[in-house]
């Protein structure tokens, strides 16, 4: 992370790595290491594999309306979602959830999350729809766009 946001490159084949902002990157190893010469790590992983932000924040977003309405934290609609989504298992005598936290999923299980939970939601909590963060974004470009419109007119 550069200035707390990721700093993003690309990797071809036969591992030449190419850096959006390479001068930055640079000056932000140098920070680190600074003139001990520390050891610095940098992390590599697969973009189609890893989940992204707007998962996680429109998955957050989505299922808000259906805690507050049932009156359940985030976080207890959270755990029921995931139990249902990847299932429980016994371990000593105990009923403990396959996928305990957000976290852990890859970018392929938190679609899944999205997707079922909206199934979900309106089999478990009597028909509540949830707007799927997809569509939340479109509503609110049409939105954006119209009012846009009405400010040119006026």
């Amino acid at each position: 992370m550069i200035n707390d946001k990721p700093h993003w490159g690309f990797a071809h084949v036969g591992g030449k790595l190419t850096l959006d902002f390479p001068t930055p990157f640079k000056s932000w190893i140098a920070k680190i290491a600074g003139t001990s010469g520390a050891e610095v790590g940098v992390f590599v992983f697969d973009k189609a594999w890893f989940k992204t932000s707007e998962q996680q924040r429109g998955f957050h977003a989505m299922i808000h309306p259906l805690a507050r309405e049932q009156g359940w934290t985030v976080s207890a609609l959270k755990q029921y979602l995931l139990g249902e989504v990847f299932g429980w298992v016994k371990f000593k005598g105990q009923r403990v959830l396959v996928e305990p936290s957000t976290q852990a999923l890859n970018k392929r299980q938190y679609s899944e999350l999205i997707e079922r939970s909206l199934d979900i939601a309106v089999t478990d909590f009597d028909g509540f729809q949830l707007e799927a963060p997809s569509e939340w974004t479109a509503r609110k470009d049409k939105e954006r766009r119209l009012a846009l419109k009405r400010a040119k007119v006026a």
